[in-house]
């Protein structure tokens, strides 16, 4: 039996016994082995509790799998490479030096807890290819002061940020749509941020427990603001909501000149006696005819209203007006 073995060693390794040309001879570097350059994948736990401090990835790498540096506590310095896509769940987690985290061009998603617990963590940036931060993602990370968002779209999970209790300058892409329950809860630090253009939900705490926090407007397309979203922000004095409820005394108006035009607040005073004529009916079924048109006109306002929650209210507007035409036709 032959067994071939390659034996390695931490780069920034300083023996204090063995000799450094007997190191330079027999061991190798993670970047040396030929493997670790081609591999494309970086399995679960593969670098668990090793005590590396720096390492840069290889150009063919596409995925670090879930746990892959969990707990590598000595880690300070990532450099992922451009070719990466996919950070798994609890990749970094319990990096506790890991001061520098730099995504390559084509990161799209980093998996929930991927990064929790990053307790040396200062700054963050994430790029326009990052598309979804799962659940937890940075938790715990009690020493980044700064997060720059640069994707219109991202999508942050739940409690994405919890914790970040340094966290006081946060930048966000005016086309995010949702900020999810627990996101920014007990960022002790946060003073004040600035809400996306398009936000239309706030999560449930998403902002609970920042104690700084003194001022806050609620852009004008938030329809939906989840409970205790605010719990515990003891310093907040001002929710700017104007712009909200002129918006929505807008919609009101409009809702209002629809239903004239289309019949539905004068059907039964106006159109009783032509229907009777035409149509030869008795009152109890022209009765009947108004009880459904009107069940029915409930129940399409009802699935309207969920239907512009997805899509908005305009687009919303626009085929219901397309709907009632076709039907006048």
């Amino acid at each position: 039996l032959q067994v071939h073995l390659e034996l390695m060693m931490v780069s920034t390794h300083k023996s204090k016994n063995t000799p450094q040309e007997h190191l330079l001879t027999f061991y190798k570097t993670f970047d040396e082995l030929k493997y670790f350059t081609s591999l494309t994948r970086i399995p679960k736990n593969y670098f668990k509790d090793i005590p590396i401090r720096s390492i840069t990835l290889p150009e063919s790498l596409k995925t670090i799998s879930e746990d892959a540096f969990a707990d590598c506590s000595n880690l300070k310095e990532v450099t992922i490479s451009d070719s990466v896509v996919n950070i798994g769940a609890n990749a970094f987690r319990n990096c506790e030096k890991l001061e520098k985290l730099d995504f390559g061009d084509e990161v799209e998603v980093l998996q929930k807890e991927a990064c929790r617990g990053c307790k040396s963590l200062k700054s963050l940036i994430l790029p326009k290819n990052v598309r979804k931060v799962g659940e937890s993602s940075f938790r715990d990370c009690i020493s980044m002061t700064s997060l720059v968002v640069e994707n219109e779209e991202l999508e942050l999970g739940e409690r994405a940020f919890e914790n970040c209790a340094n966290l006081s300058s946060v930048t966000l892409q005016d086309g995010m749509t949702e900020i999810y329950g627990g996101v920014f809860n007990s960022c002790k630090s946060l003073v004040s941020i600035k809400l996306p253009e398009k936000l239309t939900i706030l999560g449930e705490s998403s902002f609970a427990d920042c104690a700084k926090l003194k001022a806050i407007d609620i852009p004008v397309n938030v329809t939906k603001i989840d409970d205790m979203v605010f719990n515990g922000c003891v310093e907040l004095e001002d929710i700017d909501m104007k712009n909200n409820i002129t918006k929505r005394w807008f919609y009101l108006v409009v809702g209002v000149f629809t239903m004239l035009f289309s019949g539905v607040l004068y059907a039964w005073s106006i159109l009783k006696i032509p229907f009777k004529t035409i149509f030869n009916w008795e009152d109890s079924t022209l009765a009947f005819n108004f009880t459904l048109t009107m069940c029915f006109f409930c129940l399409g306002a009802f699935f309207g209203s969920l239907i512009c929650k997805k899509i908005g209210p305009k687009i919303t507007l626009v085929i219901s007006s397309t709907l009632i035409d076709f039907m006048r036709s």
